[in-house]
């Protein structure tokens, strides 16, 4: 299955508590308990997924090791232990607030919305929601999308976006969000899935996971 593209501009970054730099805070806890709990995401291409062994990579992974040595020599600290903690998209920021993870070790997008909670690293990516559809689907724009079933994954941007969008340019909002034509899934590769066999003409994701989700389906 081939797949067009059309897309929105977003920023990426890394997740950790608002109060990581407060006294009392993040590192305060950490020196306290010996340990820093990242959170990993296990399909997010190319920044945080399993490889072949079931162990978390990626670029975003890359990067908290580079934090944790710094959080190390920080907190004088050489032996502190690393946890490796599963996370959904749907569940980091709750699980940064409640304080079960230390870190968001993958994409997420920083929004004002979620400034309210939780900081955001420096951005280390300038990414896109795209809507991909199938080749032989006659939808060109987001405009196409009217009335049309799109796969999105439960907590992502692309569901605020595409709501944006559908206000922007006067879709009918109503049927694009009514449960029986908004399907939302809980990972990517569901998403892809759907797109694939037909379920749906559209699936909303960023630029990275678009792409993979495209190479894996050319490779089949």
């Amino acid at each position: 299955m081939k797949g067009s593209l059309f897309s929105l501009m977003v920023l990426a970054a890394v997740v950790a508590p608002a109060e990581a730099q407060t006294p009392g805070g993040t590192l305060a806890k950490i020196k306290e308990v010996g340990e820093i709990r990242l959170g990993h995401r296990d399909v997010s291409v190319p920044f945080s997924y399993l490889d072949g062994n079931q162990r978390p990579v990626g670029f975003a992974m890359d990067l908290c090791a580079r934090i944790v040595d710094a959080v190390k020599e920080e907190l004088k600290l050489p032996a502190l232990q690393t946890k490796l903690q599963p996370i959904q998209l749907s569940t980091q920021i709750p699980l940064i607030e409640n304080g079960t993870i230390d870190i968001v070790c993958g994409p997420a997008t920083n929004t004002l919305e979620r400034q309210k909670v939780v900081a955001f690293s420096n951005t280390i990516f300038v990414s896109s929601i795209r809507a991909v559809v199938r080749k032989d689907a006659p939808i060109k724009s987001f405009e196409d999308l009217k009335d049309k079933a799109v796969a999105l994954t439960t907590g992502s941007t692309s569901i605020a976006l595409l709501l944006a969008r559908s206000q922007e340019k006067k879709f009918e909002v109503k049927q694009v969000l009514s449960p029986p034509r908004r399907i939302v899934s809980r990972a990517h590769d569901r998403s892809q899935r759907r797109l694939r066999h037909g379920r749906h003409p559209a699936r909303g994701a960023h630029r990275g996971q678009s792409d993979a989700g495209q190479l894996a389906d050319h490779r089949r």
